[in-house]
């Protein structure tokens, strides 16, 4: 049993491990708070207790904060039904720094580690804590990787999460269904316009950690083939993704500590015991890259896919080379950023908006030139355009009458 002492008596402190009988491992992988500034909110979850730490100050409550963290919790522990023990998560604000907006996470021991500009969106913040929560399975109970190359199975173990994620969302009642649309569109329309999208499965594994496009791939792909796979379990088998995960855990849970099967092979052999031959959809759609087109129909009355035309995103500059040189290099004078007035050797400050590869969304910059500073925008769009899938909310589409999920009814 780990316990934490001798700690000045003004200090608050928090730890991940705390009060629980852990191994070594588990202490390295942890993460512990503690300070005179110390903030700690405690709300009930299902099997335990969501503990939520910071230090610093935001510009939204931190009780409201605590309070919808805990149905995010609560709503994935009530689907896997076997989750017990406190769940903490140690939030960071950032320095400031002007023009610039920034947050993440990464995954801890019976928690994570969350940090964010004091000024960041409110609700953006939970798609990190559904997706960091939901690792406690996906992959974490469903599956092992392969420890030389844990890439390859990224589609499945963060693909997968990333559904699961915008899921959990929806049926938390955090997000709406016009927040659950939108996330799915940017989804789309990263891949359509990503210069990785058909890349086989086998590029991911060399070149997931040297280039961003191939980086996220696994997640946009592995999310839509996740609801690909939804449909035709459904449609062929009257079983849904929800108790193929599930089914997925029971396995792992039944197998002995130095037996625990891989990830895609308790997949597979799931998807058999219900009648269901994956493997030629994986081949297909995973491993050659080829693009997943859903189904009009995937969300039935609720809503549409549909398919438009979107323009090629283009940055209209190198980003590498200039993200290296702290100056924007190569802007091509034929694009927008140029119309736009940025010029080679401007100094790159700070990216202010955009969605990466999607043209429709304005991209931001503040920039020095010379002596002054000044904000630069543009539509990054290329010469071309592509085809893009986009979900269509029926009108006045709600929870729960409509059934949203493809995963579980």
């Amino acid at each position: 049993m780990l316990i934490w002492r001798n700690w000045p008596s003004r200090w608050t402190k928090i730890a991940t491990t705390e009060g629980r009988p852990v191994t070594v491992d588990q202490v390295v992988e942890s993460s512990l708070l503690a300070g005179s500034k110390v903030e700690v909110r405690r709300r009930p979850i299902a099997g335990g207790e969501l503990r939520l730490a910071t230090r610093g100050h935001f510009s939204w409550s931190f009780d409201h904060y605590a309070e919808d963290a805990s149905k995010i919790v609560n709503a994935q522990r009530a689907f896997w039904r076997d989750q017990a023990g406190d769940y903490t998560v140690t939030l960071f604000p950032l320095a400031p720094s002007p023009g610039v907006s920034s947050m993440g996470g990464t995954g801890r021991a019976f928690g994570f580690v969350q940090y964010a500009s004091a000024d960041t969106d409110f609700g953006s913040l939970f798609r990190i804590i559904a997706h960091e929560h939901a690792h406690t399975w996906i992959p974490n109970r469903l599956g092992r990787s392969n420890e030389n190359t844990p890439a390859e199975v990224f589609w499945l173990s963060e693909g997968f999460t990333d559904f699961y994620t915008a899921e959990s969302l929806l049926r938390s009642g955090l997000w709406t269904p016009q927040q659950f649309a939108d996330d799915l569109n940017r989804t789309f329309a990263g891949l359509a316009s990503s210069t990785a999208r058909n890349y086989p499965n086998s590029r991911i594994i060399k070149e997931f950690w040297t280039d961003p496009a191939v980086g996220q791939l696994p997640y946009d792909r592995g999310h839509l083939f996740a609801l690909l796979l939804s449909y035709e379990l459904k449609k062929k088998t009257g079983t849904d993704l929800g108790r193929l995960l599930i089914e997925m855990r029971d396995r792992w849970v039944a197998a002995p500590a130095d037996a625990k099967p891989l990830l895609v092979t308790n997949l597979l052999q799931a998807a058999d015991e219900v009648g269901f031959d994956v493997r030629p959809l994986i081949a297909k759609y995973i491993d050659d890259g080829q693009t997943i087109t859903l189904p009009q129909e995937l969300f039935g009355s609720c809503a549409t896919i549909q398919n438009t035309s979107m323009p090629v995103f283009e940055w209209g500059f190198d980003r590498e080379a200039s993200a290296k040189a702290g100056v924007f290099t190569k802007v091509d004078p034929t694009s927008a950023a140029y119309a736009a007035g940025l010029r080679n050797g401007m100094k790159r400050i700070a990216r202010l908006g955009g969605q990466e590869s999607d043209a429709r969304v304005p991209l931001s910059y503040r920039v020095r030139d010379g002596s002054s500073e000044r904000v630069i925008s543009w539509l990054p769009v290329g010469k071309t355009s592509i085809t893009v899938q986009k979900i269509v909310l029926a009108p006045n589409a709600t929870l729960p009458t409509c059934n949203w999920s493809p995963s579980h009814q």
